[in-house]
């Protein structure tokens, strides 16, 4: 459990308390648009997807077996546009193979010019960040003959030649370690070479999540460096990425640290959103993130309970309230407090999606009950029946 559990198992919603503004940072994908058209814009855009972390300009990478390279930042830019998402390029997948097939610091070069030369006269418009190297820990190549700090202030410099004005995202580690992250921003420093977005993958399991970024926090306090904007950018292990209680747990996470996007990990085929599509449609999963996707607002806190947790938003303007949230075995309680702008009674829907996996189709949230509630002070407790622990939920409450 991350935080304080509410009293008795409640999880306890304060919406008289602003996290910060409705940004959707946890719904992000790597490899999760495969070419122009897969999948569809139109399956994408209700999902108001963040941010898209994809292969660069002309690359030669198949991942997952694929047999030829997909994602190419070219292909899917359009895509990417026309459903308001940011792109993150990994610069690593220009190299084929896994761990990359390293040639030489020339060929490198030339690489990382060559890529940022296509976007620029492509006019991509919607890069956010240039990612140098992806889970360094365990594939920067020894055949480059320097250490890995060697190579991205090496490869920081090239890049900064050609894009000036853009983040460098890093160094995407393939989990958090503070050792690691210490040698590394440590080098980085001396060399004037700090990445402007810090970034690590958490597949490890949901639990580990708060403690992480909180260990990362107090690192930048140690070494004097100026907080950076946090990048997650791959979330949930290969036996969390399809339950939707599980992919709850991280975002909810994301979103009360404040970290700013992350991504689904690429476990899978390409051009599925990561799972959240199966033969072109919809699995329980993306019902779980288009209501995150429809909230509107601000995000609000949540104190999970000893195994709910779950985002809240509260739009005072539009006069909703929605929680999406997830874990519990059996009965639950959720307490809402600070919605009094909502009158004194409120009109409570809820809805469920099923933990049935990534290849079973689901044409849509399944509606469990609606009816009134009278407030008292401002707040309301709803008492949650026989909840699934692998599936999700979502808490509606509007004015009667």
């Amino acid at each position: 459990m991350n935080g304080t559990a509410g009293e008795d198992g409640t999880l306890v919603v304060d919406a008289g308390t602003v996290v910060r503004p409705v940004t959707r940072v946890g719904s992000g994908t790597l490899y999760g648009l495969s070419d122009a058209s897969t999948p569809p814009v139109s399956i994408m855009r209700p999902l108001r997807l963040h941010r898209l972390r994809q292969p660069p300009p002309l690359h030669q990478h198949r991942p997952n077996g694929s047999p030829v390279p997909v994602g190419d930042t070219l292909v899917i830019a359009a895509s990417a546009e026309a459903i308001g998402a940011a792109i993150t390029v990994d610069m690593a997948d220009s190299f084929d193979g896994f761990p990359y097939c390293w040639t030489s610091w020339d060929d490198w070069y030339g690489r990382i010019d060559e890529m940022i030369a296509a976007a620029t006269s492509a006019g991509v418009a919607g890069i956010d960040a240039w990612e140098p190297w992806n889970e360094p820990d365990w594939t920067w190549p020894s055949e480059a003959g320097v250490p890995f700090e060697e190579g991205w202030v090496r490869t920081y410099r090239r890049i900064r030649r050609s894009a000036p004005n853009q983040a460098i995202m890093g160094p995407s580690f393939s989990r958090w370690d503070l050792d690691w992250m210490r040698s590394f921003l440590t080098a980085a420093k001396a060399a004037g070479a700090l990445p402007q977005v810090v970034s690590w993958h958490e597949l490890n399991g949901w639990e580990r999540v708060t403690g992480d970024v909180r260990a990362y926090r107090a690192l930048e306090r140690e070494l004097g460096i100026a907080p950076r904007p946090i990048s997650i950018n791959e979330y949930a292990a290969t036996g969390e990425i399809d339950v939707p209680a599980s992919v709850n747990h991280y975002v909810a996470q994301f979103e009360r640290e404040g970290v700013r996007d992350a991504q689904r990990a690429f476990w899978y085929e390409p051009g599925t959103l990561n799972g959240l599509l199966h033969d072109g449609r919809p699995t329980a999963s993306y019902w779980m993130y288009k209501w995150y996707a429809d909230q509107t607002g601000n995000i609000v806190k949540v104190t999970p309970a000893a195994s709910n947790d779950g985002v809240a938003a509260y739009d005072a303007a539009g006069r909703t309230f929605s929680l999406v949230f997830a874990g519990r075995s059996g009965d639950s309680s959720i307490r809402v407090d600070g919605i009094g702008g909502l009158g004194r009674s409120v009109t409570a829907t809820l809805e469920s999606v099923p933990g049935s996996g990534r290849t079973a189709n689901v044409a849509g949230a399944t509606r469990l009950w609606s009816g009134a509630r009278t407030l008292a002070h401002g707040g309301v407790t709803i008492t949650i029946a026989g909840q699934d622990a692998t599936g999700a939920y979502r808490l509606v409450l509007t004015p009667a």
